[in-house]
């Protein structure tokens, strides 16, 4: 997996910072997930940014990934 170390200006840190810290404004299903995913919108003053949340539970399996690891990727 590709893990960029900044993704729209922002630094791993900054990223990690607002992702802990931004109250959540909005989540909605993501209609094209095959196991329940979720689009989480975060804001502070007048910035935003968008995250995707996907729960353990409930994950189904798939065969291309190993039982209970879906979640993490």
């Amino acid at each position: 997996m590709i893990q960029p170390d900044s993704v729209a200006g922002l630094s791993r840190k900054e990223i990690e910072e607002r992702l802990a810290k931004w109250p959540i404004n909005g989540i909605g299903l993501h209609p094209g997930g095959s196991n329940y995913v979720f689009v989480v919108r975060l804001a502070e003053d007048d910035e935003e940014i968008f995250a995707i949340y996907k729960p353990a539970g409930g994950e189904r399996p798939r065969r291309d990934f190993p039982y209970g690891t879906l979640h993490m990727r």
